[in-house]
């Protein structure tokens, strides 16, 4: 039968871990086999794991199954608030399990060097209402002369895609007539079409020859 993608982590994990200690225990001239010769090809000495929270715990078993045996530096980045996918984990102490607490060394960054000061100020309300804790982080820029976010809550999909029209032109005439990158994002994809039609149909957007793709 087909094997569910954990199910293959999971085995990955297991035999690169067995092929260790075959090769802990064994000369490496007396050891000839397929699992071992593939380990020896794929193995390496450091690794990096970036959105790591968007593995599961079965998948970060397996890469990590990959590190040398000699000698070998495993670096994991992530933050639970950005997981884009629900077999994630939630906490990083859930990697007690693979990994013994006197080799994990967690280490925070406080410090946002991207973000003003009110764009976490909302950051951390969302983050305390999801993770249910406090976030220990700290915005680098401490000037709030920055804009304000916005909201705008409406059943009627005319009122949004019109509002949006007008944020976008704000943008607009902020950047001295120029437009940067803009990406909106929709909850159902079947939507996006429909709502590109009727964003690029709209006065200023149609006007000022803006283009608005399905990215």
């Amino acid at each position: 039968r087909q094997l569910h993608r954990q199910e293959e982590a999971l085995l990955i994990g297991f035999i690169n871990n067995l092929v260790k200690s075959i090769i802990r225990s064994l000369p490496n001239d007396k050891i000839t086999h397929r699992y071992i010769e593939a380990y020896r090809e794929i193995t390496r000495p450091i690794i990096g794991i970036d959105e790591v929270t968007d593995f599961s715990i079965v998948d970060i078993y397996a890469m990590m199954s990959i590190a040398r045996t000699e000698f070998s530096s495993i670096t994991l980045c992530g933050d639970i608030m950005q997981r884009l996918t629900t077999s994630g984990f939630n906490q990083w102490g859930e990697l007690n399990t693979i990994i013994p607490k006197d080799k994990l060394k967690l280490v925070s960054l406080k410090t946002s060097y991207r973000q003003s000061s009110i764009l976490l100020d909302v950051a951390r309300e969302m983050y305390t209402d999801t993770i249910g804790q406090e976030p220990n982080y700290v915005a680098y820029m401490k000037s709030r002369k920055v804009p304000s976010p916005l909201m705008y809550v409406s059943q009627n999909e005319s009122s949004k895609i019109n509002w949006i029209e007008q944020r976008i032109q704000e943008v607009y005439k902020a950047y001295g007539k120029r437009l940067p990158s803009i990406a909106i994002f929709l909850n159902d994809k079947n939507a996006i079409k429909p709502f590109v039609e009727q964003l690029q149909d709209t006065d200023f957007i149609y006007e000022s020859s803006i283009n608005v793709v399905d990215g």
